[in-house]
């Protein structure tokens, strides 16, 4: 506390200046204005005693004083951030396909599409083979059970894509390659023997797979 006459030192609470009597008049105490109340709602300010809101009607139980700025040197709490390489799970779960009980029924549920068209489209080869040996067997060019048996064969992969057809077809290939050079000694049936390899081949590369799965569960295509 200072004199305001001399400049003096005077202790605080004194009523006189101890140095030249001036008397001294305590410096008024300023009291901090209250921060008005707001609605925690929509913020609007409340007057006090107000049990309602009313701009938002939110019942008030002891009105909320208005937020405080942060100081300067002080920053918000950012949220934690997830780093780039570090990706968190997403659980998923897909449809689960029904447990193929045979060769056709995995290759129809797993097979490419590029394998499936080639096992559907042997027995329509073998049928049109079939027609022709018998239209060729009205003019005795050809025998009428050689039609009977490619239509059998065909049926028979048709129904089954099994490895067992897909070999009988080669070996009829095979057989009637051979009759063709013992009675005729003519090289024929060349068609059907490409047809019958290239039916093995694709048929045993599926039931390859279809082994796999049946051990691992793990698709091979």
């Amino acid at each position: 506390m200072i004199c305001s006459k001399c400049g003096a030192p005077v202790p605080e609470g004194s009523k006189f200046c101890t140095e030249c009597g001036e008397p001294l008049q305590a410096e008024p105490v300023t009291a901090e204005p209250e921060t008005p109340a707001v609605c925690p709602n929509c913020g609007n300010p409340i007057a006090p005693n107000t049990k309602f809101c009313v701009v938002c009607g939110t019942p008030l139980g002891q009105p909320q004083p208005a937020a405080q700025p942060l100081p300067q040197n002080e920053e918000a709490p950012q949220p934690a951030s997830v780093p780039d390489n570090e990706v968190p799970p997403v659980s998923i779960n897909p449809e689960r396909r029904p447990e193929p009980a045979n060769l056709k029924e995995y290759a129809e549920a797993y097979a490419s599409e590029n394998t499936k068209k080639t096992i559907r489209s042997i027995p329509t080869f073998l049928y049109i083979l079939a027609a022709l040996n018998l239209l060729l067997a009205f003019f005795g060019s050809s025998s009428i059970v050689d039609a009977i048996a490619l239509a059998a064969l065909g049926y028979w992969y048709q129904k089954t894509w099994s490895t067992a057809a897909a070999y009988a077809i080669l070996a009829y290939a095979i057989l009637s390659v051979l009759l063709c050079l013992v009675y005729y000694g003519e090289l024929h049936g060349l068609l059907i023997l490409i047809l019958g390899i290239y039916c093995a081949v694709t048929t045993a590369k599926v039931k390859k797979a279809y082994d796999a799965y049946k051990k691992t569960g793990s698709v091979q295509q």
